[in-house]
């Protein structure tokens, strides 16, 4: 859906600080921060996650129970990864400072934000498809 892509950059890709933060802060939080901070940050973070997966699956009819958390912690990882693998991978260089042909990142015309674009929405798509399945 257009709207949850829009949202989704509002808070997440437009923000310069939400992916490098994020990427950093699951990590340490639970080993840096004594259980008795953690478990109710994580109690928070679920009862969030709950309401918005309650959300999604009361407004998307083809998510079972429990479907809308699973989409949406599949699209955050989706993004997080993408963001990272994006930024841990050095561009090969030719003869004379040039990418190389092989160069596997993405195309300037192909924009981290774009290449999000297509593949929260190939997930949404089969996520929400009627059958379970992806639509050929």
């Amino acid at each position: 859906s257009e709207r949850v892509l829009r949202t989704l950059h509002a808070h997440m890709i437009d923000d310069p600080l939400f992916l490098p933060l994020a990427a950093r802060c699951l990590g340490a939080v639970q080993q840096a921060m004594d259980r008795d901070v953690v478990a109710p940050f994580h109690a928070r973070l679920t009862r969030r996650l709950e309401g918005a997966g309650n959300g999604l699956e009361r407004h998307f009819a083809g998510l079972a129970a429990g479907g809308g958390v699973e989409l949406l912690r599949q699209s955050f990882a989706l993004v997080l990864g993408l963001w990272q693998l994006r930024s841990a991978t050095p561009p090969v260089v030719a003869r004379g400072g040039e990418p190389a042909a092989t160069d596997a990142r993405p195309r300037a015309a192909n924009t981290f934000a774009a290449e999000v674009d297509r593949a929260l929405s190939a997930l949404w798509r089969g996520a929400l498809a009627p059958d379970g399945r992806a639509p050929a």
